[in-house]
């Protein structure tokens, strides 16, 4: 059989809780990368190039949506599909988000088959 590489997410969630539960979803299928904070994650999508970053909006310090436009700015990681991850689940929030640079939006709780998904669609495995 032919073995490829397993697609990279890089999950960018600020809460214990939901990056346990986050990478129970991905672990089986995904290489996976964990950043806490905005800063750490801007930093490891330009080292790692994944496939695809799950962004979680209310980070401490650097913000999701600024996350995100830096990203886009940089023609290493402007490619990269951004999913946000969010709690805001309210229409013009998706639309802000979605406005600033994000791919797509799963809302918070995570409901796994949205995720995944959303993920398939975005993901060229």
């Amino acid at each position: 059989p032919v073995t490829s590489k397993l697609p990279g997410i890089l999950v960018v969630e600020d809460n214990r809780d939901n990056m346990t539960v986050i990478n129970a979803i991905l672990k089986d299928n995904f290489r996976v990368w964990n950043a806490f904070n905005g800063e750490d994650g801007y930093h490891m999508a330009k080292d790692h190039i994944p496939d695809m970053i799950l962004l979680d909006m209310s980070l401490p310090g650097m913000d999701g949506l600024s996350v995100v436009q830096y990203l886009k700015k940089n023609p290493s990681t402007s490619e990269i599909p951004v999913i946000a991850v969010s709690a805001r689940a309210m229409k013009a929030d998706i639309e802000a988000f979605l406005k600033g640079g994000c791919n797509d939006c799963v809302t918070k709780p995570i409901d796994v088959d949205e995720l995944l998904g959303k993920i398939k669609k975005w993901v060229n495995n």
